[in-house]
């Protein structure tokens, strides 16, 4: 059933993806079917695509208490399906990308599309399938005693599937989109922030990231200090820059590196925050030569 762990279990609409993968694996179990259990896994990879496709466009909570605009839906979906965005500046449909490919193409990330496009394709024809085994078979397979067995194996198995497998491929579109469209800016006094110099291991964008963490006033992850560093870059170059998921490895790489010279202070969580000399660097209190190596 949905991620029970999670607090999903009662909602209707999430329970509707899981219902027909359920019932069809129930069937195949009673029958001892490899067809019927094949379609089974299949719809149950379809309807946790949907599922979470639906939690990265909308948020956890989903449509019904974060509705969308038809058009932003539409520019959050292709965001996911492409690895690019913001979706406000992201196409609205096919027929656009088409029409915008050169401009669009460079950032797309193309392996993606092909994995999510195909995930969905064969879970949606696979769960349409078992909804027919489900309303042929099941009036002659009534629950027995090992039904809520099942279910709770069948629970715990989508439970893996989402949240160690192909969740990880669903990136929050709706966090990072709303955080952007909060206003986020770089106040006038932190873009004067100057250190003195960069020690030698430094690159150019370290001491942007620096100031993107002091903006904040709770600890950030890459990803989103990745969408914050290309929107300043696209503002202080008058350039329109779509940032790509992939960029966050870079950051990723450049965070580690400043953690590893005292700069940031990285949580279990995976998010980072300055640390007391990373502050006094960026306020040139304290020099690049106190982190040369």
């Amino acid at each position: 059933m949905p991620n029970v762990l999670s607090g999903e279990f009662a909602n209707l609409r999430a329970a509707g993806y899981y219902l027909p993968p359920l019932l069809s694996f129930y069937i195949g179990v009673q029958l001892l079917s490899w067809p019927y259990l094949t379609i089974s896994i299949l719809s149950l990879l379809g309807a946790i695509g949907l599922h979470g496709g639906v939690r990265a466009v909308h948020g956890p909570a989903g449509p019904e208490e974060n509705p969308l605009e038809t058009k932003t839906q539409k520019q959050r979906f292709l965001v996911l399906l492409f690895g690019v965005g913001p979706a406000k500046n992201h196409p609205a449909n096919f027929l656009d990308i088409g029409l915008n490919y050169e401009a669009y193409s460079k950032y797309y990330q193309r392996p993606r599309p092909i994995i999510i496009t195909s995930i969905i394709i064969t879970g949606a024809v696979s769960w349409i399938i078992s909804v027919g085994i489900s309303l042929i078979n099941l009036p002659n397979q009534l629950p027995n005693p090992e039904f809520p067995v099942l279910v709770l194996y069948f629970a715990l198995f989508a439970w893996l599937l989402q949240n160690f497998i192909i969740w990880k491929a669903f990136l929050p579109v709706y966090f990072l989109e709303d955080n952007i469209e909060d206003g986020y800016d770089i106040h006038e006094g932190d873009r004067s922030l100057n250190p003195d110099r960069p020690a030698n291991w430094m690159v150019s964008g370290d001491a942007l990231i620096l100031k993107i963490i002091h903006q904040k006033s709770f600890p950030v992850s890459p990803l989103l200090i990745t969408h914050y560093y290309a929107r300043y870059h696209a503002e202080s170059t008058s350039e329109m820059i779509l940032w790509t998921f992939d960029g966050a490895a870079e950051i990723s790489e450049r965070l580690q590196e400043l953690s590893s010279h005292g700069l940031v202070k990285k949580y279990d969580d995976g998010r980072y925050e300055l640390s007391v000399m990373g502050r006094d660097y960026l306020f040139g209190k304290l020099g690049a030569e106190f982190f040369e190596n």
